[in-house]
């Protein structure tokens, strides 16, 4: 099993200006993960991109920058496929409201508030040392 992990800082580097963490993973199967793969790569081919970062596209910065060729209705197009796979490989759950249950890839996200995190490790010394720790610790178990 491979696990990938980003934290975020939303392009600001001063961990400072915030009061919460949030990290998200998505469980599924090989056979799951080859099947959304698969549509990821021809959405990127057919969109001549390499990868999607949401905030420089729709920014229309670095590798989507207007020099590039980006637009914001291309833009548009992309990030709409985008979304169109990931809806197609996700997991439906049971007495989803207009919808059939479906097995797929399932999103699990994690929100921590610093203060929270603080009073835990006081009350709980044995947790891990940083909040951050303690989200990628948490899924993956």
């Amino acid at each position: 099993m491979v696990l990938k992990s980003y934290f975020d800082g939303s392009n600001q580097a001063d961990s400072r200006e915030y009061d919460r963490i949030s990290i998200a993973t998505v469980c599924g199967t090989g056979k799951q993960w080859k099947k959304f793969d698969t549509a990821w790569r021809k959405v990127l081919y057919k969109h001549r991109a390499d990868y999607l970062h949401t905030t420089d596209a729709v920014s229309l910065r670095n590798d989507f920058a207007k020099g590039k060729g980006w637009s914001k209705t291309r833009v548009d197009s992309f990030i709409g496929d985008c979304v169109g796979v990931i809806a197609s490989h996700i997991a439906i759950p049971p007495r989803t409201p207009g919808k059939s249950p479906k097995m797929g890839l399932l999103p699990i996200t994690l929100t921590i508030p610093f203060d929270d995190g603080l009073r835990a490790k006081k009350a709980l010394p044995e947790l891990p040392e940083t909040i951050e720790d303690i989200c990628a610790r948490s899924l993956t178990t």
